[in-house]
């Protein structure tokens, strides 16, 4: 009779497991660590153009230089009513700090939050509140009002239209992206 261990069989340990004749460890991460995280390889020696593609559907931004990806992120696209646009842009403008012109909050001389979910326009300002845009930090212009920045990403459709990157990407993205790279939403 054959042992389990004479046929090549081994006991795994809880975190590890045979792999091509060694063991590699198995990291098991909560949904909400998988959620945050994003590709990026830029192998120095591919060559071709630079574009992102925007999958409004799967919720995911891909990255290509030529034909090859080289960087992916979940994102959060805009919700029902503030729909992103579909069509082909380009990035037009980049701005490292910068803060949404629509949406924020209203604060007092102190910096206390007043209101959190001032809309500009909705109402006037009182005397003694001003407005703090909501951060769009590393954000690049696609078109109009919409931007790619980092922000609070769900997996699903949540901004007012804007394309919502975890924050190791954002940083990744903007860093690596010139003005005028293509951009398709679809």
């Amino acid at each position: 009779m054959l042992s389990v261990s004479a046929l090549g069989f081994v006991s795994c340990s809880q975190d590890r497991m045979p792999y091509l004749g060694g063991e590699e460890p198995i990291v098991f991460k909560s949904p909400e660590e998988i959620l945050n995280q994003g590709f990026w390889d830029n192998d120095p020696s591919l060559k071709g153009p630079l574009r992102i593609v925007i999958d409004l559907t799967h919720q995911k931004v891909i990255y290509y230089k030529g034909n090859v990806e080289i960087g992916l992120s979940p994102t959060s696209t805009g919700m029902e009513g503030h729909r992103t646009p579909r069509g082909n842009f380009s990035i037009v403008r980049k701005d490292a700090a910068h803060r949404s012109g629509s949406y924020g909050e209203l604060v007092d001389k102190d910096g206390n939050v007043v209101d959190p979910a001032f809309v500009m326009g909705s109402k006037p300002i009182p005397s003694g509140l001003r407005y703090r845009g909501a951060p769009m930090f590393s954000g690049m212009q696609i078109y109009k009002g919409i931007w790619m920045h980092e922000g609070e990403v769900t997996g699903y459709p949540v901004s007012h239209g804007c394309i919502r990157l975890p924050e190791k990407m954002a940083k990744i993205f903007f860093e690596h992206t010139p003005v005028g790279t293509p951009v398709t939403i679809r």
